[in-house]
């Protein structure tokens, strides 16, 4: 529903900074395309929550696809925060006008507690997604820090399952048998 839509064209009650040509002669140039506006970012803003929905199963996939989530999350909330920030200054200023005119008016408090309520939950939706790109301190991923363990004096030591990194040698080479590990083995 346009903005001007609450009251006839020409009405002679509305508050005269809200009444102009626009919107069949019921809304002034600044509400008029402030609120159509507003509009085109929330559509916007539902456009890449989607592709960001979608994208973000990708973050399970590894830290790639958690970045390019958290790219796509980053755009929608870039224009949610500036489909929400020109609806609150839209209905705030028209509040105002009606105050300034003798005139009991209210914001709806629920359509901004949504509002507001989205792009905070978008805001933590990016930020756990960004989250799922970073790597462990030393350089090592988080998967290897779960796997890593600690023996009894402190120190901390690989995890025996799993294939070791780096160690290209078979089982009978010449470093497994030096190391005394093929001793007492028939082959």
């Amino acid at each position: 529903m346009p903005f001007g839509k609450a009251w006839a064209s020409h009405a002679a009650n509305a508050p005269a900074a809200l009444i102009g040509k626009y919107g069949g002669s019921t809304t002034s140039f600044y509400y008029y395309y402030m609120w159509r506006f507003s509009w085109v970012f929330y559509i916007m803003a539902l456009f890449f929550e989607i592709c960001a929905f979608f994208s973000s199963f990708l973050a399970c996939c590894g830290r790639l696809g958690a970045g390019i989530s958290s790219l796509v999350t980053l755009l929608a909330f870039v224009f949610l925060t500036i489909a929400v920030s020109m609806m609150t200054a839209t209905f705030v200023r028209a509040r105002n006008v009606f105050h300034s005119e003798n005139r009991d008016a209210k914001l709806g408090r629920w359509a901004f507690g949504f509002s507001w309520g989205a792009l905070a939950a978008l805001m933590i939706a990016m930020l756990l997604l960004c989250v799922g790109t970073t790597k462990k301190a030393n350089g090592g991923t988080r998967k290897e820090a779960t796997e890593s363990s600690t023996n009894g004096n402190g120190t901390t030591k690989k995890s025996r399952w799993g294939r070791r990194r780096g160690h290209k040698a078979g089982s009978f080479s010449k470093v497994n048998y030096e190391d005394g590990r093929l001793d007492n083995v028939s082959v």
